[in-house]
C-alpha cells in the first residue's frame, strides 16, 4: 500500500463542519482550569487563597470558579472550594 505524501501532513478532521482550531493554550482560561483542577486534588482551598495561587485578577478566577461549579467539577462551601470526586 502507497501513501500520497501530499496528503499524509493533512489534518482529516478540518474538513468537519465543526472543526474549530482551538485559541492557544498559554495564558488562557482553559490552561487557568487546569491549574485549579490541579491545586483542589491536593485538598480544598480558600477563593483568596487559589486566586492568590494563580496570580489572576479575581474577576477571572471567580468566574472561572462559577464556571467549574456550573459543569460539575467543583463545589463551593462557603469560602472553601473543593474538587468533586463521584
Amino acid at each position: 500500500m502507497y501513501l500520497n505524501r501530499n496528503l499524509t501532513h493533512l489534518n482529516p478532521n478540518k474538513r468537519s463542519a465543526s472543526y474549530h482550531r482551538q485559541s492557544p493554550f498559554s495564558g488562557s482560561d482553559r490552561e487557568v482550569r487546569g491549574k485549579i483542577l490541579r491545586l483542589l486534588l491536593a485538598g480544598d482551598v480558600s477563593e483568596p487563597e487559589l486566586i492568590r495561587a494563580l496570580n489572576i485578577d479575581s474577576e477571572r478566577g471567580i468566574r472561572i470558579i462559577e464556571t467549574l461549579e456550573r459543569e460539575g467539577f467543583a463545589r463551593r462551601k462557603g469560602k472553601m472550594i473543593s474538587i468533586i470526586h463521584e
